[in-house]
């Protein structure tokens, strides 16, 4: 399969370095029109969508998106019904056995592919289907990775900080999961640095991503900075210096205490601050 260059969609908090994900229509679940982001709202299937979107009136004819399908067998006595020609995200069906559904190289529709085997977050040699099925290689200047294609939250399973939220240029509503990684840590490849973000509506979720090493990023803790790309990996930067990320709770190498953020960052039940220059 042809090489596929893919546009990630972020919204950069230059202050402290976060991230902020535009959902796409349809994807954030509701039970008013407040939990929904501003000047959205909540439609008769409970999913969120820009008000005025004509779909936030409710799913017609099977449902927003709904897709063609085809009978793959029974579940719990039921029949499960699978996207035609194959289902790309988590339950694959469709294919025989040792291929994987994968999109084509500009999203616009999908096929079974030889299935192949790299996990998700790891190097890929750039063919969509180099990845294990249900991921795709995306290309980046500093290098290769498999990413998760999601539909929900649920579709992510790489860990902590991984969400439904990576949007995708191409075919519209296609989506992937951000990658799981440690602010602490820096545990992202070679040639990115983790960062945090945050999910419309406001809520105490945080995502965690990987993003791409740019420029110098020289500054350690305490030099002035305007974005969190002015600071090496693993510092935010906070009230205009950078300042190294901590687990809150516990002392930073100075011997003081890790200094709480507001907003907090809470990653998978773990806290997350900064310590003081």
């Amino acid at each position: 399969m042809s090489r596929a260059f893919w546009v990630l969609a972020f919204s950069l908090c230059l202050l402290t370095g976060c991230l902020s994900f535009d959902p796409p229509a349809g994807r954030l679940a509701c039970a008013s029109d407040g939990e929904c982001p501003e000047d959205w709202s909540c439609g008769s299937d409970a999913r969120c969508y820009p008000s005025g979107d004509a779909r936030d009136a409710g799913p017609t004819d099977g449902g927003v998106g709904d897709a063609s399908t085809a009978d793959s067998g029974t579940e719990d006595g039921g029949p499960v019904e699978c996207d035609d020609p194959c289902q790309l995200v988590a339950p694959q069906c469709g294919c025989p056995p040792g291929r994987g559904c994968y999109p084509n190289s500009d999203l616009s529709g999908v096929s079974c592919e030889p299935a192949g085997t790299t996990p998700e977050r790891e190097a890929c040699t750039g063919a969509l289907n180099s990845c294990q099925p249900g991921m795709g290689c995306a290309i980046y200047p500093s290098g290769n990775l498999c990413i998760r294609f999601c539909e929900e939250d649920e579709d992510c399973t790489g860990g902590p900080g991984s969400f439904c939220a990576r949007i995708l240029s191409g075919e519209e509503g296609q989506e992937a999961c951000t990658f799981s990684c440690n602010l602490v840590d820096q545990n992202c490849p070679s040639g990115f640095r983790c960062e945090p973000g945050t999910i419309p509506p406001e809520t105490a979720r945080t995502a965690t991503d990987c993003l791409e090493v740019e420029g110098s990023a020289a500054g350690g803790s305490g030099d002035d900075c305007s974005t969190f790309r002015d600071c090496l990996p693993g510092f935010s930067c906070a009230s205009g210096q950078c300042l190294a990320y901590c687990r809150f709770g516990t002392s930073c190498p100075s011997g003081g205490p890790c200094s709480e953020l507001t907003p907090s960052i809470l990653i998978g039940g773990e806290e997350f601050g900064v310590c003081p220059p």
